[in-house]
């Protein structure tokens, strides 16, 4: 604001000199005018009166100091209206020159105000976008990341279901072979028992043979301790044991005790075996 008026005034001062210096010429000139206007009357009454070369002489005299005069006040008219024609265009060039460096001064102050505004809404919007297009890539990313998980989860359930079914399936199929395996060693355990049930028998037969009625006994009591295990019905080794004892004297201790614990595994339907059993060891000396 102070800048404007400072010019304003400045352009007032140069336009009123200006006025100034243009009245001041033209005074000048009307003034220089009216006494040639004067010295031409003078001049004509006194060629009335004189005729004489003396007169025009002095006529010529006059003519000249008067184109002089007239000469000298426009050299002095046009030297002040020069002055202050140079005057004016100094003062405007130094106005212009001053004005100039303010206003440019100004431009530049409000280019770089601009600028810097220009460049901070530029940085704030860039940081905007770019804030936005991180969160947008963030969700987007988020979002990939959700969806891998739930692929993930479900052939993660579809795993785990085909696990459990073919651990379901290996279980089923582990205990049947359990099974068959236990099947067959029972079978096997039973089999061998029958081969042992099989071996004292013979070997029973081969004491008897020998003559050795004591182990005779004792292979026919492992024979049916075995037989008894494998649920194979024993009547004939019982009636084996009982007659071999009723030709029997004596039998030691030890004889006696296996034969014992045969007649408590005997089962309840072969009772009349057991009460002859008891009876022929009560006859029977045990050394």
């Amino acid at each position: 604001m102070n800048s404007l008026w400072e010019v304003v005034m400045k352009k007032s001062c140069t336009l009123t000199l200006l006025i100034f210096s243009i009245v001041f010429l033209f005074l000048s000139i009307s003034n220089a005018e009216a006494a040639t206007e004067a010295e031409k009357t003078q001049l004509n009454n006194n060629l009335v009166k004189i005729e004489s070369a003396d007169y025009y002489r002095q006529l010529y005299e006059d003519q000249k100091d008067y184109n002089e005069k007239i000469l000298n006040t426009i050299y002095w008219a046009l030297g002040g209206l020069a002055t202050a024609i140079a005057t004016v265009v100094g003062l405007n060039v130094f106005s212009s020159q001053r004005t100039n460096k303010v206003g440019m001064e100004a431009i530049k102050q409000e280019i770089l105000k601009n600028n810097e505004e220009a460049t901070n809404q530029s940085i704030s919007e860039m940081k905007e976008r770019f804030d936005n297009l991180k969160e947008q890539i963030f969700n987007e990313i988020i979002k990939k990341i959700d969806e891998k998980n739930e692929i993930f989860q479900a052939k993660t359930e579809i795993l785990q279901a085909m696990i459990k079914d073919l651990d379901a399936k290996f279980q089923a199929q582990y205990r049947v072979m359990e099974l068959e395996v236990e099947e067959k060693e029972n079978s096997l355990r039973k089999e061998m028992k029958h081969i042992k049930v099989d071996t004292f028998e013979n070997t029973s037969l081969i004491h008897s043979i020998k003559g050795v009625p004591e182990n005779q006994v004792f292979f026919l009591c492992q024979a049916i301790d075995q037989a008894l295990e494998i649920e194979r019905y024993p009547e004939s080794l019982l009636n084996e044991l009982i007659n071999t004892l009723s030709n029997m004297q004596k039998i030691t201790h030890f004889t006696s005790t296996r034969i014992s614990s045969i007649s408590k595994k005997i089962p309840d339907n072969y009772d009349h075996f057991k009460s002859r059993l008891d009876q022929v060891i009560k006859e029977i000396k045990v050394d």
